[in-house]
């Protein structure tokens, strides 16, 4: 089952809301269309693991630019604070490592990825991540950091 999630957050107009997997810790799914000359749309994934779960930041932000079979330094990181919730916004591009983390994986050049880790007091954090063809990842940016700049902590409630 499912932890409650503890944010809230609204996507843009124009983005595809996918099912999420009952009982997954992928809790958001959106598709981004492509822009023209992109052979494939870009992705949305909302991950939450459990408010002691999902392992450290550094740990994460390495795992993402090892995806595009970089170290952390080869990508941009920057801070923000937003009220009670924290921001740390990872980019990068190059040949991205598609696939589940522990199946094969399939290169797909000219990648890039927007990460944003939302650190909450409350309930933990929560990963966000926006990949796909780099045109495409670039025009939808501003829109992601938008919709993550906006991201509020709700009160779960009891059962």
């Amino acid at each position: 089952m499912n932890a409650p999630l503890g944010i809230q957050w609204a996507a843009p107009d124009g983005w595809i809301t996918q099912e999420p997997n009952p009982g997954d810790v992928r809790r958001a799914t959106y598709v981004v269309p492509k822009l023209e000359g992109d052979a494939e749309d870009a992705e949305v994934g909302v991950f939450y693991f459990g408010k002691a779960m999902g392992g450290n930041l550094n740990a994460n932000l390495q795992r993402w630019a090892g995806q595009f079979g970089k170290a952390l330094a080869d990508g941009k990181t920057t801070e923000k604070t937003l009220g009670e919730v924290g921001l740390t916004i990872f980019e990068i591009q190059g040949t991205f490592q598609s696939g589940r983390p522990m199946g094969p994986k399939t290169p797909k050049p000219g990648y890039a990825m927007v990460g944003v880790v939302v650190k909450t007091n409350a309930t933990g954090n929560y990963f966000f991540k926006l990949t796909g063809p780099e045109k495409t990842v670039l025009s939808a940016r501003a829109k992601f950091l938008s919709m993550c700049e906006g991201i509020r902590e709700v009160p779960i409630a009891a059962k």
